[in-house]
Protein backbone atom coordinates (compact mmCIF):
# COMPACT_ATOMS: atom_id res chain seq x y z
CA UNK A 1 0.00 0.00 0.00
CA UNK A 2 1.58 3.28 -1.04
CA UNK A 3 0.35 5.64 1.62
CA UNK A 4 1.46 9.23 1.90
CA UNK A 5 4.74 8.73 3.75
CA UNK A 6 4.03 10.89 6.78
CA UNK A 7 6.79 9.04 8.59
CA UNK A 8 9.46 9.23 5.92
CA UNK A 9 12.22 10.23 8.33
CA UNK A 10 14.66 7.39 8.76
CA UNK A 11 14.69 5.74 12.15
CA UNK A 12 17.95 3.85 12.11
CA UNK A 13 18.51 0.80 14.24
CA UNK A 14 21.89 0.59 15.94
CA UNK A 15 24.54 -1.61 14.38
CA UNK A 16 24.21 -4.37 16.95
CA UNK A 17 20.61 -4.78 15.90
CA UNK A 18 21.74 -5.69 12.39
CA UNK A 19 23.88 -8.59 13.53
CA UNK A 20 22.66 -12.17 13.30
CA UNK A 21 23.31 -12.67 16.98
CA UNK A 22 23.21 -10.12 19.77
CA UNK A 23 26.39 -9.94 21.81
CA UNK A 24 26.04 -11.93 24.99
CA UNK A 25 22.64 -13.38 24.12
CA UNK A 26 21.68 -16.90 25.07
CA UNK A 27 22.79 -19.48 22.50
CA UNK A 28 19.24 -20.90 22.61
CA UNK A 29 17.87 -17.87 20.74
CA UNK A 30 18.33 -17.01 17.10
CA UNK A 31 17.91 -13.52 15.73
CA UNK A 32 15.74 -13.90 12.65
CA UNK A 33 14.83 -11.15 10.19
CA UNK A 34 12.06 -11.22 7.60
CA UNK A 35 11.21 -8.46 5.14
CA UNK A 36 8.78 -7.83 2.31
CA UNK A 37 7.71 -4.80 0.23
CA UNK A 38 4.21 -3.81 1.34
CA UNK A 39 2.17 -0.60 1.70
CA UNK A 40 4.57 1.34 -0.52
CA UNK A 41 7.50 0.61 1.78
CA UNK A 42 9.40 -2.37 3.19
CA UNK A 43 8.03 -4.14 6.25
CA UNK A 44 10.74 -5.74 8.38
CA UNK A 45 10.22 -8.14 11.26
CA UNK A 46 13.00 -9.04 13.68
CA UNK A 47 12.24 -11.95 15.98
CA UNK A 48 14.30 -13.68 18.66
CA UNK A 49 13.22 -17.30 18.66
CA UNK A 50 14.34 -20.82 19.43
CA UNK A 51 12.29 -22.32 16.60
CA UNK A 52 13.05 -20.74 13.22
CA UNK A 53 10.29 -22.69 11.46
CA UNK A 54 7.64 -21.43 13.88
CA UNK A 55 8.98 -17.87 13.56
CA UNK A 56 8.84 -18.09 9.77
CA UNK A 57 5.24 -19.27 9.97
CA UNK A 58 4.35 -16.31 12.22
CA UNK A 59 6.11 -13.91 9.84
CA UNK A 60 4.21 -15.30 6.85
CA UNK A 61 0.92 -14.85 8.67
CA UNK A 62 1.88 -11.30 9.67
CA UNK A 63 2.80 -10.42 6.07
CA UNK A 64 -0.53 -11.82 4.93
CA UNK A 65 -2.30 -9.61 7.44
CA UNK A 66 -0.48 -6.50 6.22
CA UNK A 67 -1.33 -7.41 2.61
CA UNK A 68 -4.97 -7.81 3.63
CA UNK A 69 -4.93 -4.30 5.12
CA UNK A 70 -3.26 -2.97 1.98
CA UNK A 71 -6.12 -4.35 -0.12
CA UNK A 72 -8.61 -2.61 2.15
CA UNK A 73 -7.01 0.72 3.05
CA UNK A 74 -4.74 1.69 0.13
CA UNK A 75 -5.56 4.91 -1.69
CA UNK A 76 -3.15 3.85 -4.48
CA UNK A 77 -4.51 0.38 -5.16
CA UNK A 78 -7.40 0.96 -7.64
CA UNK A 79 -9.28 -2.14 -6.47
CA UNK A 80 -8.92 -1.49 -2.75
CA UNK A 81 -12.07 -1.36 -0.68
CA UNK A 82 -11.28 2.26 0.18
CA UNK A 83 -11.08 3.35 -3.45
CA UNK A 84 -14.14 1.35 -4.43
CA UNK A 85 -16.03 3.19 -1.70
CA UNK A 86 -14.75 6.69 -2.53
CA UNK A 87 -15.19 6.21 -6.29
CA UNK A 88 -18.89 5.45 -5.94
CA UNK A 89 -20.16 7.90 -3.35
CA UNK A 90 -23.79 8.94 -3.49
CA UNK A 91 -24.25 11.74 -0.94
CA UNK A 92 -26.44 10.68 1.98
CA UNK A 93 -26.36 6.98 1.15
CA UNK A 94 -25.09 4.68 3.89
CA UNK A 95 -22.48 2.09 2.95
CA UNK A 96 -21.63 -1.13 4.74
CA UNK A 97 -17.87 -1.58 5.04
CA UNK A 98 -15.49 -4.25 6.32
CA UNK A 99 -14.52 -4.40 9.98
CA UNK A 100 -11.03 -3.00 9.27
CA UNK A 101 -12.28 -0.08 7.19
CA UNK A 102 -14.97 0.63 9.76
CA UNK A 103 -12.36 0.62 12.54
CA UNK A 104 -10.09 2.96 10.59
CA UNK A 105 -12.93 5.39 9.79
CA UNK A 106 -14.15 5.46 13.40
CA UNK A 107 -10.66 5.85 14.85
CA UNK A 108 -9.83 8.62 12.38
CA UNK A 109 -12.98 10.54 13.32
CA UNK A 110 -12.17 10.08 16.99
CA UNK A 111 -8.63 11.42 16.50
CA UNK A 112 -9.92 14.30 14.38
CA UNK A 113 -12.28 15.37 17.16
CA UNK A 114 -9.58 15.02 19.80
CA UNK A 115 -7.08 17.07 17.78
CA UNK A 116 -9.65 19.60 16.53
CA UNK A 117 -9.06 18.70 12.90
CA UNK A 118 -5.25 18.66 12.95
CA UNK A 119 -5.57 15.05 11.86
CA UNK A 120 -8.24 14.44 9.25
CA UNK A 121 -8.54 11.38 7.03
CA UNK A 122 -11.05 13.22 4.81
CA UNK A 123 -8.24 15.46 3.49
CA UNK A 124 -7.55 13.02 0.66
CA UNK A 125 -8.51 15.50 -2.06
CA UNK A 126 -6.02 18.06 -0.73
CA UNK A 127 -3.33 15.42 -0.40
CA UNK A 128 -3.84 14.31 -3.99
CA UNK A 129 -3.79 17.91 -5.21
CA UNK A 130 -0.48 18.69 -3.54
CA UNK A 131 0.97 15.31 -4.47
CA UNK A 132 0.40 16.35 -8.10
CA UNK A 133 1.89 19.79 -7.41
CA UNK A 134 5.00 18.21 -5.91
CA UNK A 135 5.38 15.97 -8.96
CA UNK A 136 4.93 18.88 -11.39
CA UNK A 137 6.72 21.41 -9.19
CA UNK A 138 3.99 23.97 -9.63
CA UNK A 139 1.53 25.43 -7.15
CA UNK A 140 -2.18 24.67 -7.56
CA UNK A 141 -4.70 27.44 -8.11
CA UNK A 142 -6.52 28.83 -5.09
CA UNK A 143 -9.79 27.71 -6.66
CA UNK A 144 -8.56 24.10 -6.74
CA UNK A 145 -7.51 24.31 -3.09
CA UNK A 146 -10.87 25.78 -2.11
CA UNK A 147 -12.71 23.02 -3.96
CA UNK A 148 -10.68 20.39 -2.11
CA UNK A 149 -11.41 22.09 1.20
CA UNK A 150 -15.13 22.02 0.40
CA UNK A 151 -14.78 18.24 0.17
CA UNK A 152 -12.78 17.86 3.37
CA UNK A 153 -13.64 17.79 7.05
CA UNK A 154 -14.47 14.87 9.32
CA UNK A 155 -17.86 16.44 10.06
CA UNK A 156 -18.82 15.55 6.48
CA UNK A 157 -18.98 11.90 7.52
CA UNK A 158 -22.05 10.34 9.14
CA UNK A 159 -21.56 7.13 11.10
CA UNK A 160 -24.31 4.66 11.95
CA UNK A 161 -22.55 2.75 14.70
CA UNK A 162 -25.37 0.31 15.27
CA UNK A 163 -25.16 -0.99 11.70
CA UNK A 164 -21.48 -0.12 11.05
CA UNK A 165 -22.33 1.97 8.01
CA UNK A 166 -20.97 5.31 6.80
CA UNK A 167 -22.46 8.09 4.68
CA UNK A 168 -20.83 11.10 3.01
CA UNK A 169 -22.24 14.59 2.64
CA UNK A 170 -20.35 15.15 -0.63
CA UNK A 171 -19.41 12.90 -3.52
CA UNK A 172 -16.00 14.60 -3.77
CA UNK A 173 -14.72 13.38 -0.40
CA UNK A 174 -11.60 11.21 -0.56
CA UNK A 175 -10.36 9.32 2.47
CA UNK A 176 -6.63 8.95 3.05
CA UNK A 177 -5.23 6.99 6.00
CA UNK A 178 -1.60 7.88 5.32
CA UNK A 179 -1.01 9.16 8.85
CA UNK A 180 -2.37 6.12 10.67
CA UNK A 181 -2.54 3.00 8.48
CA UNK A 182 1.08 1.87 8.71
CA UNK A 183 1.02 2.17 12.47
CA UNK A 184 -2.16 0.13 12.63
CA UNK A 185 -0.60 -2.50 10.36
CA UNK A 186 2.49 -2.66 12.58
CA UNK A 187 0.34 -3.29 15.65
CA UNK A 188 -1.61 -5.98 13.83
CA UNK A 189 1.59 -7.71 12.72
CA UNK A 190 2.95 -7.72 16.27
CA UNK A 191 -0.28 -9.25 17.57
CA UNK A 192 0.26 -12.21 15.28
CA UNK A 193 3.77 -12.83 16.56
CA UNK A 194 2.47 -12.48 20.11
CA UNK A 195 -0.29 -14.99 19.37
CA UNK A 196 2.38 -17.48 18.33
CA UNK A 197 4.26 -16.95 21.59
CA UNK A 198 7.00 -14.58 20.37
CA UNK A 199 7.57 -11.55 22.59
CA UNK A 200 11.03 -10.24 21.59
CA UNK A 201 9.90 -8.90 18.24
CA UNK A 202 10.41 -5.62 16.43
CA UNK A 203 8.05 -4.53 13.66
CA UNK A 204 9.42 -1.91 11.26
CA UNK A 205 6.66 -0.53 9.03
CA UNK A 206 8.77 1.80 6.92
CA UNK A 207 9.96 3.77 9.95
CA UNK A 208 6.96 3.26 12.20
CA UNK A 209 8.31 0.87 14.81
CA UNK A 210 6.71 -1.33 17.41
CA UNK A 211 9.28 -2.75 19.84
CA UNK A 212 8.24 -5.75 21.89
CA UNK A 213 10.08 -7.23 24.87
CA UNK A 214 13.82 -6.59 24.98
CA UNK A 215 16.06 -8.99 23.05
CA UNK A 216 17.79 -11.61 25.23
CA UNK A 217 20.37 -10.18 27.64
CA UNK A 218 19.76 -6.55 26.59
CA UNK A 219 18.06 -3.59 28.23
CA UNK A 220 15.83 -2.97 25.22
CA UNK A 221 15.78 -2.09 21.55
CA UNK A 222 18.30 0.64 20.79
CA UNK A 223 16.93 3.15 18.28
CA UNK A 224 18.67 6.13 16.70
CA UNK A 225 16.44 8.98 15.49
CA UNK A 226 17.73 11.05 12.58
CA UNK A 227 15.65 14.18 11.96
CA UNK A 228 18.04 16.15 9.78
CA UNK A 229 17.45 19.23 11.96
CA UNK A 230 19.79 18.55 14.86
CA UNK A 231 23.56 18.24 14.83
CA UNK A 232 23.52 14.93 16.64
CA UNK A 233 21.16 11.99 16.37
CA UNK A 234 19.09 11.01 19.37
CA UNK A 235 19.24 7.57 20.94
CA UNK A 236 16.51 5.81 22.88
CA UNK A 237 16.32 2.32 24.32
CA UNK A 238 12.75 1.07 24.59
CA UNK A 239 10.69 -2.06 24.98
CA UNK A 240 6.96 -2.74 24.77
CA UNK A 241 6.38 0.61 23.08
CA UNK A 242 6.22 2.20 19.64
CA UNK A 243 8.12 5.08 18.08
CA UNK A 244 7.48 7.13 14.95
CA UNK A 245 9.01 10.26 13.44
CA UNK A 246 7.41 12.69 11.02
CA UNK A 247 9.03 15.37 8.87
CA UNK A 248 10.14 16.45 5.41
CA UNK A 249 13.74 15.22 5.38
CA UNK A 250 13.30 13.51 2.01
CA UNK A 251 9.87 14.38 0.60
CA UNK A 252 9.49 18.05 -0.28
CA UNK A 253 9.77 20.45 -3.18
CA UNK A 254 11.06 24.01 -3.40
CA UNK A 255 9.55 26.78 -5.48
CA UNK A 256 10.39 30.50 -5.51
CA UNK A 257 12.43 30.19 -2.33
CA UNK A 258 9.78 28.31 -0.31
CA UNK A 259 10.17 24.71 0.83
CA UNK A 260 6.90 22.77 0.72
CA UNK A 261 6.64 19.62 2.80
CA UNK A 262 4.71 16.54 1.65
CA UNK A 263 2.79 16.85 4.92
CA UNK A 264 -0.50 18.73 4.62
CA UNK A 265 -2.12 20.88 7.27
CA UNK A 266 -5.72 19.60 6.91
CA UNK A 267 -7.18 22.78 8.41
CA UNK A 268 -5.56 25.01 5.79
CA UNK A 269 -5.42 22.52 2.92
CA UNK A 270 -1.79 23.47 2.30
CA UNK A 271 1.62 21.91 2.97
CA UNK A 272 3.77 22.80 5.94
CA UNK A 273 6.46 25.32 4.96
CA UNK A 274 8.43 25.37 8.21
CA UNK A 275 11.12 22.79 8.97
CA UNK A 276 9.75 20.53 11.70
CA UNK A 277 10.50 17.02 12.89
CA UNK A 278 8.32 15.31 15.48
CA UNK A 279 9.03 12.03 17.24
CA UNK A 280 6.48 10.25 19.41
CA UNK A 281 6.89 7.27 21.73
CA UNK A 282 3.53 5.70 22.53
CA UNK A 283 1.98 2.43 23.70
CA UNK A 284 0.94 1.53 20.12
CA UNK A 285 2.38 2.16 16.66
CA UNK A 286 -0.99 3.47 15.51
CA UNK A 287 -0.95 6.18 18.16
CA UNK A 288 2.70 7.05 17.57
CA UNK A 289 1.94 7.29 13.85
CA UNK A 290 -0.95 9.76 14.00
CA UNK A 291 0.44 11.80 16.89
CA UNK A 292 3.73 12.35 15.06
CA UNK A 293 1.72 13.61 12.08
CA UNK A 294 -0.34 15.96 14.23
CA UNK A 295 2.68 17.39 16.04
CA UNK A 296 4.44 17.97 12.75
CA UNK A 297 1.56 20.28 11.86
CA UNK A 298 1.59 22.12 15.20
CA UNK A 299 5.35 22.45 15.49
CA UNK A 300 6.51 23.88 18.82
CA UNK A 301 3.44 26.06 19.29
CA UNK A 302 1.14 25.90 22.33
CA UNK A 303 -1.19 23.62 20.40
CA UNK A 304 1.36 20.84 20.79
CA UNK A 305 1.11 21.03 24.58
CA UNK A 306 -2.68 21.09 24.42
CA UNK A 307 -2.70 17.99 22.23
CA UNK A 308 -0.28 16.08 24.42
CA UNK A 309 -2.30 16.82 27.56
CA UNK A 310 -4.93 14.56 26.00
CA UNK A 311 -2.37 11.80 25.48
CA UNK A 312 -0.73 11.38 28.85
CA UNK A 313 0.46 7.88 27.95
CA UNK A 314 2.75 9.25 25.20
CA UNK A 315 5.95 11.26 24.93
CA UNK A 316 6.99 13.70 22.20
CA UNK A 317 10.14 15.43 20.99
CA UNK A 318 9.60 18.26 18.50
CA UNK A 319 12.40 20.04 16.64
CA UNK A 320 11.74 23.20 14.66
CA UNK A 321 14.24 25.19 12.63
CA UNK A 322 14.03 28.96 12.80
CA UNK A 323 16.63 30.53 10.50
CA UNK A 324 19.94 28.94 11.56
CA UNK A 325 18.74 27.83 15.00
CA UNK A 326 16.86 24.66 15.90
CA UNK A 327 14.58 24.76 18.92
CA UNK A 328 13.67 21.51 20.64
CA UNK A 329 10.86 20.81 23.11
CA UNK A 330 9.96 17.63 24.96
CA UNK A 331 6.40 16.98 26.13
CA UNK A 332 4.91 14.26 28.30
CA UNK A 333 6.08 11.62 30.72
CA UNK A 334 7.28 8.15 29.92
CA UNK A 335 4.50 5.93 31.24
CA UNK A 336 5.62 2.72 29.55
CA UNK A 337 8.69 0.52 29.68
CA UNK A 338 11.54 2.71 28.46
CA UNK A 339 15.11 2.36 29.55
CA UNK A 340 16.79 5.50 28.26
Amino acid sequence: MRVINYKILTIILLSFFLLNFCKGQSSDFLRLQFEKPLMGTVFKFVCYAKDSVAAQSAANEAFDRVLELNNILSDYHPESELNQLCNNIIPGKYYKVSDDLWYMICRSVEVSKKTKGLFDATAGSCIRLWRRARRRKELPDDSAINECMDNSGYKNLKLDRANKTVAFKSEGIRLDFGGIAKGYAADEAFKIFEKHGFKSVLIDAGGDLYCGAAPPNTKGWEIIINTGLEKENREVIIENAAIATSGDLYQFFELEGTRYSHIINPIEGKPITKRVASTVIAPSAEKADYLASVLNVTGIEKKAYKIMRKYKDSYAIISEQNQDKTEVIKIGSLQFDIVK
